[in-house]
């Protein structure tokens, strides 16, 4: 009898077995083991993606491979089959093959999600990824993976993000291509509609690398604010990114009615278009206030190749319509390229167009502190929004339609080529139209290859307009500090001028070089070698003026 029943185990056993072997590996297949026991296989096959960091002493990007076999499978079913259906807890969760998500998959407040896409793998998140902050606690999702997400925010939601009454929580992205689409009021990747402006201790978003596609609702900016808010604190390292607002935000900053909490780009291929009245990278509609880099805030460029386009009455980097700037833009690195442009009666870089019909206050005033100081490999392209023949021209770099430069202007190096809207300077205040705007603020110009192109297309005025200063209109021209012993930098510097309607560049005298910058002209201004600025131009020998400039070069 004893022996009949340790058969009829053992021939359970071996059946039990060969139904194991049948089963899926995700599954869990089931084995035989010492004596009866049997157990199931919490074995899982690796996954391998990469982990990237910034080193802040050399400027460069590192990677490393990290491997997991300890992990959550991304279903369909994910919220369905979370905790009480309301959202997923901390842990590491993997994408095994193509999966869409159709509940919007919120990560809980407090909890740390690690989400891995592997290459050729899609998931797909029809009503957005929540990842939000609400003033008290915030979510944090750290995304690994070359495979793509497609994100698409509902109504009041960002693509990946926040909800309504939330900006967003802690958003890192590694690598993934990533398409993500903000809902009315809401950021392709940021914030959703209201809630807290973000502070010192506020989650930031972080794309170290990735091709990465950020398209805000109306409202929304494309990377940063939903409506009514700033963005977070934004770093990018690396990466191909573009970023843009269907309407009213910026294409990388604020959300309508809003500034930019500070922008850090530090490398990789940048386009950030404004939508309608918001600025390419900075604020959205009536929004100016980008903050101070002294802070850690601000609009901070130290790398990279960055096209920044203002929607209408946005600024290319800056302030948004009808608000003025205030707040610090630093450009700055050996090799850095940018092309600006701001929207139509927008500077280039700098505030926003002012509203035409508010002659009281029509808020289109540069009054912050831009600073350029870049290397001899860089090439900055600024360009004045307002062609010819609108006459509504924003400043090059300066201030927007109907405002004045009352901030401060620093350029310290780099190849720079700098274009007016109509009728406003090339450096300094917009376009006037009536008893207000246009001045020039300080301008400090102490390095650099500088070329400053100025359009107006009205003959009345043709030669009102300055390369530096002042916009149509208005008699107050600003400063400019061009000496070596004023100009912060303690270098010499040339002045060549083209007049409007001549084809021949002259070297400006020393005594007459900060006069001439005051002129419609098309100027250019390199450093030298001078030992004396002084020095009287008979005395060949000290005149110091050693390089040659033909239209021909510019």
């Amino acid at each position: 009898m004893k022996g009949k029943i340790v058969k009829r185990l053992a021939a359970f056993a071996v059946a039990l077995a060969m139904i194991g072997s049948s089963l899926p590996a995700e599954l869990g297949g089931i084995g035989l083991f010492d004596g009866f026991s049997l157990t199931a296989s919490a074995a899982q096959e690796a996954v391998s993606y990469t982990v990237c960091s910034w080193n802040n002493s050399t400027k460069t990007l590192s990677e490393t491979t990290e491997t997991i076999t300890d992990y959550k499978v991304v279903t369909k079913d994910i919220i369905k089959n979370s905790e009480d259906g309301k959202g997923i807890l901390s842990g590491t969760y993997v994408v095994t093959q193509n999966t869409t998500v159709e509940d919007y998959l919120y990560i809980r407040k407090g909890c740390t999600v690690d989400l891995i896409v592997p290459k050729g793998v899609t998931l797909t998140c029809t009503k957005g990824i929540g990842c939000g902050y609400d003033g008290k606690e915030y979510s944090t999702l750290n995304i690994y993976g070359e495979g793509k997400i497609v994100a698409t925010g509902g109504k009041y939601l960002a693509g990946i993000g926040g909800k309504d009454d939330e900006t967003n929580g802690n958003i890192t992205i590694h690598g993934t291509e990533i398409e993500a689409t903000g809902g009315k009021h809401g950021a392709g990747i940021g914030g959703g509609e209201g809630g807290q402006d973000p502070n010192e201790s506020s989650p930031t978003i972080t794309i170290y690398a990735g091709k990465i596609t950020a398209n805000g609702g109306t409202d929304g900016a494309g990377i940063g604010g939903g409506d009514e808010q700033p963005g977070a604190r934004t770093y990018i390292y690396g990466g191909d990114i573009t970023a843009s607002s269907e309407k009213h935000g910026a294409g990388i900053g604020g959300g309508d009615d809003e500034g930019t909490f500070g922008i850090w780009i530090y490398g990789g291929k940048v386009t950030a278009t404004g939508g309608y009245h918001g600025a390419g990278i900075g604020a959205g509609e009536e929004g100016g206030n980008l903050r101070d880099k002294s802070n850690g805030g601000g609009i901070n460029i130290l790398g990279g190749t960055v096209t920044a386009t203002g929607g209408s009455g946005g600024a290319g980097i800056g302030g948004g319509y009808d608000e003025d700037m205030s707040g610090t833009i630093d450009i700055s690195g050996v090799d850095t390229k940018i092309t600006a442009n701001g929207g139509y009666g927008s500077a280039g870089i700098g505030a926003g167009k002012g509203d035409s019909s508010d002659w009281c206050v029509p808020e289109g005033d540069m009054k912050g502190t831009i600073t350029i100081e870049c290397g001899e490999q860089s090439d900055i392209k600024v360009t004045g929004g307002g062609k010819s023949g609108t006459q509504e021209g924003g400043a090059g770099i300066g201030a927007g339609f109907a405002g004045n430069m009352t901030g401060k202007v620093y350029i310290k190096g780099g190849n720079i080529e700098i274009t007016s809207g109509d009728m406003a300077a090339g450096i300094g205040g917009g376009r006037e139209s009536g008893k207000y705007g246009g001045e020039g603020g300080d301008v400090y110009i102490g390095g650099g290859n500088i070329t400053i192109n100025t359009i107006n297309s009205f003959w009345y005025y043709e030669d009102k307009s300055h390369a530096i200063g002042c916009g149509v209109e208005d008699a107050k021209d600003g400063s400019v500090y061009i000496s070596a012993d004023n100009n912060t930098t303690g270098k010499y510097m040339r002045v060549a001028y083209m007049p409007y309607d001549k084809d021949e560049f002259k070297t400006a005298s020393a005594s007459d070089r900060s006069k001439k910058t005051h002129t419609r002209c098309t100027l250019v201004l390199q450093e030298c070698d001078h030992r004396d600025y002084n020095q009287p131009e008979t005395d060949e020998s000290q005149k110091g003026l050693t390089t040659t400039i033909t239209p021909t070069q510019h």
